[in-house]
């Protein structure tokens, strides 16, 4: 099998896992500002919202970090012990993935919070990031 097509089936199982877990699991901040979606043709997808954050401050970031890292989770699967090595290696890979297409996004966000300018018109204050 090719990477590509484990970590497609690596993704497909965790926005799985997502639609299951969003049933039964309580309601966190981190889950409410964190939105999952895919499609068999598609990676699945999650949207990350930050508008009601601070970007400016250190705290507000940190607030956007783990929302990322949730998401990553979420797209992904989450790591446990007794995984096997390559399942192990094929979330992690994934999740590098999503954290690193979500970095030039949170950067250019930021240095616009930074310099005090506003969004665009058309920014919902959301990120997208997929796993690929």
């Amino acid at each position: 099998m090719k990477m590509h097509s484990i970590l497609f089936a690596a993704a497909a199982m965790g926005a799985s896992a997502l639609s299951i877990g969003l049933a039964t699991a309580p309601a966190h901040a981190a889950e409410a500002d964190v939105v999952v979606t895919g499609r068999a043709s598609d990676a699945p997808s999650a949207t990350i919202r930050y508008a009601d954050l601070n970007l400016a401050s250190a705290e507000g970031r940190t607030r956007l970090d783990r929302r990322i890292g949730f998401a990553a989770r979420k797209l992904c699967g989450t790591l446990h012990a007794p995984q096997e090595y390559n399942t192990r290696m094929i979330i992690s890979e994934c999740q590098d993935s999503v954290l690193a297409s979500a970095k030039p996004q949170v950067e250019a966000v930021i240095a616009a919070f930074e310099s005090g300018q506003q969004l665009a018109l058309g920014d919902v204050g959301a990120l997208t990031l997929s796993a690929k």
